[in-house]
């Protein structure tokens, strides 16, 4: 990506999750107004920042593995947080507006705590790759 070979993909990673994670109540305060435009862009905005992040993951995933297991480890990574975390969010979600009341928010926080949890990783492996 672009930006990542510009600014460095340690600040590029941070900028992108840290405007994802701002995005986040946006989006859902986009979405509550059921109007299609709103709510389009409202996941427009949301998704766009979520991609450029994704396109910045393959390179980092790539360098984190030696040749010789790199195909096993990107796959594991990405089929093991698509199940577990992917997988189980519509999940919390429904139960999080369950158990309280129909309220968003916290469906939100979860998803912001996500996105904390992406970030964190991120620069952890960035960290990593570096030193190696």
């Amino acid at each position: 990506m672009l930006l990542a070979d510009r600014f460095g993909p340690r600040r590029t990673v941070a900028a992108l999750l840290s405007l994802n994670f701002a995005l986040v109540p946006v989006m859902y305060a986009c979405v509550s107004t059921t109007q299609p435009v709103v709510v389009a862009l409202g996941i427009c905005l949301l998704g766009i920042t979520g991609a450029m992040n994704y396109a910045i993951l393959a390179g980092l995933l790539a360098a984190a593995f030696p040749i010789s297991v790199r195909y096993t480890g990107i796959s594991l990574s990405y089929q093991l947080c698509s199940a577990l975390i992917g997988g189980t969010a519509p999940l919390v979600g429904e139960w999080l507006l369950r158990s309280t009341g129909g309220s968003i928010v916290p469906v939100v926080i979860y998803q912001m705590a996500l996105v904390a949890v992406s970030l964190i990783c991120s620069l952890a492996l960035l960290k990593r790759s570096r030193e190696a």
